[in-house]
């Protein structure tokens, strides 16, 4: 199972479960290794939490969302909120945030037609 460590932290603390690889290091479980240490370094996977705005936001509007959202994430309190959780800020571009989503999405999409995968 590929779940956030905040979904499974309690579970592996009290030994029910056992965090065999992390994507990227946290605190949290500082003995775990990463994916790729674990032997498989062309795993990529991500949970993520993102904020999208509605399409036609003007590009000075979702400029002005970003800094604002990154500068919060910056900040001492949030920050310690976010690691305490293993939640680890990326301060993407907007652009570079949008070229990921399309990345992740043609993945996905190739992963779909390679496994045959359709709707019921």
């Amino acid at each position: 199972m590929f779940a956030d460590v905040t979904s499974v932290i309690a579970h592996i603390r009290s030994g029910k479960a056992i965090a065999l690889a992390v994507n990227q290091r946290t605190a949290l479980l500082p003995d775990t290794p990463t994916l790729a240490e674990a032997g498989f370094p062309n795993i990529e996977v991500f949970t993520s939490f993102s904020v999208v705005a509605p399409a036609g936001v003007s590009a000075a509007t979702v400029r002005r969302l970003s800094d604002e959202i990154n500068k919060a994430m910056r900040s001492p309190s949030l920050a310690e909120k976010l690691e305490a959780q293993a939640l680890i800020p990326v301060f993407d571009t907007p652009e570079l945030f949008a070229a990921r989503l399309k990345r992740e999405r043609a993945g996905w999409a190739a992963f779909i037609r390679r496994n045959g995968i359709e709707a019921e």
